[in-house]
């Protein structure tokens, strides 16, 4: 399952079996939760103390969230360090963000050279879990780095990441832009659609569906582009198409 900025989740309110973590709120996805406790134990025996922050998140507290952050420091940079509902990790159920128990940079850069920021980005992917937002990666991820945010994707898949950068780059989608561009020039006249195409609220593939467009459909361009993404109206309604799906 990749999920980021490109690729909500479908349906956008997904919601998924889920264990609540022993002596936490903190839920999970059953085989993510087994994989944490083996993960636990095994920083036990290393004397690292883990302290478990945040696991899943329904989509209304994703929305929660964005909304705190964007009052706070304006959507710009919100949107680096939360996710959107429905394209965020955390409400697949399988990522974690952990901290210290003394909560020492806590949701910091600083916390990599903690003892278990140490300790996570050397031996989680043991236990199938993934450093998910790397340092050097926001182009790619289109997220600020975070050493306390892990994904989990199974043992197997985690020892063939060696190497990789990111998810992105492990599922080959690394040169897609996860960030929306801004809005600029200007598009008029007509165009027919050649295929069944969703117009979006938005220009990005993480904007709500206002209705899918068929194949053969003439469209009224409405004034504005945003790169491939295209302001269109069609049957009474408003909304942003893909350029590339268009003649």
């Amino acid at each position: 399952m990749l999920v980021n900025k490109v690729y909500p989740l479908v349906p956008r309110k997904y919601t998924p079996k889920l264990r609540t973590i022993s002596g936490t709120d903190v839920r999970l996805r059953p085989e993510a939760a087994a994989a944490y406790k083996k993960l636990l134990a095994a920083a036990r025996k290393d004397g690292v103390r883990i302290r478990l922050t945040s696991g899943y998140r329904s989509y209304s507290v994703q929305a929660g969230l964005l909304e705190k952050y964007t009052r706070a420091y304006g959507l710009d940079y919100a949107l680096r360090i939360a996710a959107r509902p429905g394209t965020s990790e955390h409400q697949t159920g399988l990522a974690i963000d952990v901290g210290n128990p003394s909560r020492a940079c806590a949701l910091r850069d600083c916390f990599a050279t903690t003892k278990v920021g140490r300790w996570m980005a050397k031996k989680a992917p043991k236990y199938g879990f993934i450093l998910r937002y790397p340092e050097g990666q926001e182009s790619v991820t289109g997220y600020k780095y975070e050493p306390w945010h892990f994904r989990f994707v199974g043992v197997t898949q985690a020892k063939s990441m060696a190497g990789f950068k990111s998810l992105e780059h492990y599922y080959g989608v690394s040169k897609a832009s996860t960030k929306t561009p801004k809005t600029s020039k200007s598009a008029q006249g007509t165009k027919i659609t050649t295929a069944n195409l969703n117009l979006r609220t938005g220009p990005s593939t993480s904007e709500s569906i206002i209705k899918t467009v068929k194949k053969g459909s003439k469209v009224q361009l409405a004034g504005k582009s945003s790169g491939v993404w295209i302001k269109v109206k069609h049957g009474g309604k408003t909304g942003w198409m893909s350029s590339d799906y268009l003649r």
